[in-house]
């Protein structure tokens, strides 16, 4: 579905549903966040030198990302 249809359809809801479906996106962003955050720790503990990368590889991958080649 198209973000701009979804807009259209939540301006015509009345307060109290657009409420709820605030609440509802809200949670959604927490469980992710908290998702990421979990991933983000377990990798900080890693103590297994083999799932290390370089900072060299680092930088190598976040270049890739920036879509500056």
């Amino acid at each position: 579905m198209d973000v701009g249809v979804l807009k259209s359809e939540l301006q015509s809801l009345e307060s109290k549903d657009r409420r709820q479906m605030i609440a509802f996106l809200l949670a959604l962003e927490e469980r992710d966040n908290q998702a990421y955050r979990q991933e983000l720790a377990r990798r900080i503990d890693d103590k297994d030198p083999t799932h290390w990368i370089s900072l060299e590889e680092l930088d190598r991958r976040l270049d890739m990302g920036s879509g500056s080649d």
